[in-house]
């Protein structure tokens, strides 16, 4: 874990989570995690070495403290031998964004209760199409209007329209560092993300 990258993390999201009245806790359930209180529910930032992501999860509060029962509500990869101090501002960004959004989060945590739990931990498109604002910021806004307009994420829609063009002109004649990490991701997306991913990456 790149502590460095950690604490800008854990600091920024932490202002902003104090603004709202929570409090950061002395106790963690794991180690490289942070955890902050507040009346109803409580947040944790956390990074996970095995996997190479920052996490955002929620659980609810009980008279003990959370009740263990920790959600993911966003995550983002972030590897700390290529990702820089822009890599961490964008895991802040991702990370005040669901927090400052209770009617997007709400929404986003009824539609995951749906799915299988064995499929809960999966990387699905949504954390894929993060993982591409990386490589083309102007996909940013794009997604985050995507985000606000529709409860389900529109994944095949959302690639045919703003995604495939964007591979399209980097395949033709990006430049050779855009090709080689657009190629990363690719692979990567395919080998760890869930059916819809590699649906989107083999076929879409």
């Amino acid at each position: 874990m790149d502590q460095k990258a950690f604490n800008l993390v854990a600091d920024r999201v932490g202002e902003v989570l104090t603004a709202q009245g929570y409090v950061r806790s002395d106790k963690t359930p794991e180690a490289g995690t942070v955890v902050f209180t507040g009346e109803d529910n409580a947040y944790a930032i956390a990074y996970d070495n095995d996997k190479k992501r920052f996490e955002l999860r929620t659980a609810a509060m009980t008279e003990e403290g959370p009740d263990d029962t920790w959600k993911n509500i966003s995550m983002w990869l972030f590897d700390p031998e290529t990702d820089g101090t822009s890599g961490a501002e964008s895991v802040v960004n991702d990370f005040i964004e669901t927090i400052e959004g209770p009617k997007r989060k709400d929404a986003i945590q009824a539609a995951r209760k749906k799915r299988k739990k064995d499929d809960e931990q999966n990387i699905d498109p949504l954390f894929f199409f993060n993982r591409m604002v990386g490589i083309y910021p102007a996909l940013k806004e794009q997604l985050q209007e995507e985000r606000e307009r529709y409860v389900s994420l529109r994944s095949v829609t959302f690639t045919k329209q703003h995604i495939n063009k964007l591979v399209a002109k980097t395949v033709d004649n990006g430049a050779a560092d855009q090709f080689e990490r657009l190629c990363t991701l690719l692979s990567d997306m395919y080998a760890n993300g869930d059916i819809d991913v590699r649906s989107i990456v083999t076929m879409v």
